[in-house]
């Protein structure tokens, strides 16, 4: 799963006993500068805690590795970005991105790697 909507019962329900789950969510500066500039702020969420906590009953986190890098981002790979996010459905979003022809933008993810418990699903 990256950065979508996690169901532990279901990834549980068709994972193997042996087989992995991987879980991509955004760090903590995942579009940092893009947030700031559309939104005024970029605000800091523990997106990778949240996650582990959600799979705790059925998964255990065996591992955690990050990917980041910094992009140069022209307006138009900009709007593309931001309409690929929820923020891109504000106006005001992207009324500040039209005036912005450029920015370098971080990108940066948190990837959780779970194994089953031995505990079956609760529901």
């Amino acid at each position: 799963t990256i950065t979508a909507r996690k169901n532990p019962p279901e990834f549980r329900r068709v994972l193997r006993p042996e087989g992995w789950l991987i879980a991509v969510v955004s760090a903590e500066d995942d579009l940092a500068e893009l947030r700031r500039a559309v939104l005024g702020e970029a605000f800091s969420r523990d997106r990778a805690g949240s996650t582990a906590d959600l799979f705790q009953d059925l998964f255990c986190l065996e591992k955690e590795y990050s990917a980041r890098t910094r992009l140069y981002l022209e307006k138009t790979q900009l709007a593309d970005l931001l309409a690929s996010s929820y923020r891109g459905a504000r106006y005001r979003a992207r009324e500040k991105l039209a005036r912005i022809e450029g920015l370098d933008v971080t990108l940066s993810y948190r990837l959780l790697c779970f194994r089953p418990t031995d505990k079956e699903d609760p529901g």
